[in-house]
C-alpha cells in the first residue's frame, strides 16, 4: 500500500454548553447573609461542551505535529485532518461573540454555534475555597 496523498478528513461533533465562567477565591464559604471578601477572581470561557472541544481542539493540533500513524500493514500515512464543531447556542450579548471568538481562536469550527438575539449567554458563578480546592458552583443557563 502507497502512503496516502491527502491526509484523511475527520469531523468531531461537540454538542453542549457554553458559558462564563465567574471564579471568586476565598479561604472560606459565606454564611447565609454574611458578606465575605474574596482573596482573588477570575474570568474566563467554560461549559462542558466548550471545555470538551477546546481539549479535543488542542489534542487534534497536537496529533499534527506528531509522527506519522502507522496503518494495519504499518505502512506509513499523515495523520487525519481532524476539524473540531461546536454545536451550542450562546446569547447576543457582552460575552456571547467574544466567547465564539475565544473558540476560533483554539481552532474550534463555530459555524454551528448560534448567537440568539434576546438571550444571555450561559453564566457560572463558581466559589472555590482554597486551599482544599472545594468548589460551590452556581449555573445559569439562558441561550
Amino acid at each position: 500500500m502507497q502512503p496516502s496523498s491527502s491526509n484523511p478528513s475527520i469531523y468531531i461533533a461537540v454538542v453542549g454548553s457554553l458559558n462564563v465562567d465567574l471564579v471568586s477565591y476565598a479561604s472560606r464559604i459565606p454564611d447565609a447573609g454574611e458578606t465575605l471578601s474574596s482573596d482573588a477572581f477570575t474570568t474566563g470561557w467554560g461549559g462542558k461542551g466548550a471545555n470538551q472541544a477546546v481539549a479535543t481542539a488542542r489534542l487534534a493540533s497536537a496529533l499534527k505535529g506528531a509522527p506519522a500513524l502507522r496503518s494495519s500493514s504499518t505502512e506509513e500515512s499523515l495523520p487525519p485532518d481532524i476539524t473540531v464543531k461546536m454545536f451550542g447556542a450562546v446569547g447576543a450579548d457582552d460575552f456571547g461573540p467574544n466567547l465564539k471568538k475565544a473558540l476560533d481562536a483554539e481552532h474550534v469550527d463555530t459555524a454551528y454555534t448560534r448567537v440568539v438575539d434576546n438571550q444571555r449567554t450561559g453564566v457560572a458563578v463558581i466559589i472555590v475555597r482554597h486551599p482544599l480546592r472545594r468548589t460551590r458552583v452556581l449555573h445559569r443557563i439562558d441561550s
